[in-house]
């Protein structure tokens, strides 16, 4: 039942009060007893109960692939970190999982488009390690 905050016309007291829709809502002040009238004050809506902006209204296609998207996602990050790696993000874990060799690759998020630009870049980075 929907939540409605009711001010008191003497004193000015508010009080909460739940009842359906169509109930009359002749609500008392608990205090001077005088009658009490509904209030409008902040409102909260959810997201996902407001219709869509867009003029073809929601996207079904894309809004299928997204949620198809997240659950390869989470699954490919709980196993990265059942591995001992830390992706930087939950999205682009399936990505990660399947292109990355080398657990720098996944923690840091990128790829290497080559063999010999990872060969290359792992080789700095052993080199720095080397060094300190």
């Amino acid at each position: 039942m929907p939540r409605y905050d009711y001010r008191c016309k003497r004193c000015g007291a508010t009080e909460e009060v739940t009842h359906g829709f169509h109930d009359d809502g002749d609500v008392e002040c608990l205090g001077c007893e005088a009658p009490m009238g509904k209030t409008f004050t902040d409102i909260n809506i959810a997201p996902s109960a407001t219709p869509s902006r867009s003029p073809d209204g929601i996207d079904m296609a894309a809004t299928k692939a997204a949620e198809k998207a997240k659950v390869a996602d989470m699954g490919a990050y709980r196993r990265l970190r059942a591995d001992g790696v830390q992706p930087p993000a939950i999205n682009g874990s399936a990505k990660l999982e399947a292109k990355a060799e080398t657990s720098h690759e996944v923690e840091s998020g990128h790829t290497f488009s080559t063999a010999s630009s990872r060969k290359r870049s792992m080789g700095l980075v052993k080199d720095m390690v080397d060094d300190k």
